[in-house]
């Protein structure tokens, strides 16, 4: 009798294992699960944000391409070049941007060339000029450009020359006013020359002169 009742404590005992280990089983195939399914939330959390990541700095790309087209349409050549050069340091990497960015820089110096052909050494003169002053910074990100500082040098001395010609033919008509205003437009794109500014002041007080004579 007292070894079927410590038998029927030993079986207890033993059932009551099997269903501690059942339970742990279940509690630990819950945790698991639990998870399984937390990793896999924070999975797609990760991957919706770098969709939306990748989606704006889409649209940011297409919005710079479109402003600088409206600015290259209007003349307007520094702005064009500006927004790229943004849009740059905020994304260095970004291949469709350094794309446009190449192209736009190309479609400026065709311009310049374009206008320097039908002798607005005016207009050219600018482009060029903006060119020059962008050419550090662009040329580490498009290195690969069709013309380099000395092209951009000689054209910009060839329009300062051929409008100085203009410039001092207007003044020996005596058309002071037009010889001024041609040496302004040199410095638009030579603003630190020394010469021209003096032939500007000059011709102004010449200007003052004849004027105070009439009177």
């Amino acid at each position: 009798m007292q070894r079927f009742s410590r038998g029927i404590i030993t079986l207890h005992l033993v059932l009551i294992l099997l269903v501690s280990l059942s339970c742990m089983t279940q509690k630990k195939a819950g945790i698991d699960k639990t998870l399984v399914d937390q990793v896999r939330m924070d999975d797609n959390r990760n991957q919706v944000r770098m969709d939306d990541d990748r989606n704006q700095v889409l649209m940011e790309v297409d919005r710079t391409r479109m402003k600088s087209e409206q600015y290259v349409d209007q003349g307007d050549y520094k702005s064009a070049l500006v927004v790229y050069a943004d849009a740059c340091r905020k994304y260095p990497d970004n291949q469709v941007l350094l794309t446009n960015y190449h192209k736009t820089i190309e479609e400026i110096h065709h311009a310049a060339d374009a206008a320097f052909s039908r002798n607005d050494f005016t207009s050219s003169g600018r482009a060029y000029y903006i060119l020059l002053k962008n050419y550090p910074f662009f040329q580490e990100l498009v290195p690969e450009v069709s013309f380099d500082k000395t092209f951009l040098h000689s054209r910009l001395k060839d329009c300062g020359s051929h409008l100085s010609q203009r410039a001092l033919t207007q003044y020996r008509k005596g058309n002071l006013a037009e010889a001024i205003s041609i040496w302004k437009d040199i410095l638009l794109f030579d603003p630190n020359n020394a010469g021209i500014k003096k032939e500007i002041d000059t011709t102004t007080t010449q200007m003052k002169n004849l004027l105070q004579n009439k009177e």
